[in-house]
């Protein structure tokens, strides 16, 4: 999968958002995966453009205390 720029993102997501285009379009237009495209999309219609701008960094730690979390709680994600 290629990586889609910030400024990119934000131009595809607000294209789609004043609504004069299908999602589809938008998506084949710029080269995104249906998925991520309707993550963004949820992501810009609850909490605007700012995540888009600067998503919250998932660290290392983060992810390895999850792990461990999940394996001593027998829980899945």
């Amino acid at each position: 999968m290629t990586k889609i720029s910030v400024k990119t993102k934000l131009k595809a997501v607000e294209e789609y958002a004043n609504g004069n285009v299908t999602l589809a379009s938008v998506r084949h237009k710029y080269g995104i995966a249906e998925h991520d495209f309707q993550i963004w999309v949820g992501i810009y219609a609850r909490f605007g453009k700012g995540p888009l701008l600067n998503p919250p960094k998932v660290t290392g730690d983060f992810r390895l205390n999850l792990v461990k979390w999940k394996q001593e709680n027998l829980a899945s994600i």
